[in-house]
């Protein structure tokens, strides 16, 4: 929980979620934006990005949103 922590202790926070995020989905080409709100109860990050995968169809990359978040992410992934 972040509501007890300091500003020093919350930006740690946010900056590893980050990173993990960043990582999970790709790297910072995939990144679109990431914007940290304390206008609620508990401060929180909005992390957008661009769910990319590779077809090995057609050798590139390609966009499905499906494929990057599956029913089980959606799931347990909070």
């Amino acid at each position: 929980n972040l509501k007890g922590a300091s500003e020093q202790e919350q930006r740690q926070f946010f900056e590893k979620t980050y990173e993990f995020l960043t990582d999970r989905y790709g790297g910072e080409k995939n990144v679109l934006s990431a914007n940290v709100h304390n206008d609620e109860t508990t401060p929180h990050m909005h992390f957008a990005f661009m769910p990319v995968v590779w077809d090995e169809k057609k050798q590139r990359e390609k966009v499905s949103a499906k494929e990057v978040l599956t029913r089980k992410d959606l799931r347990t992934f909070h």
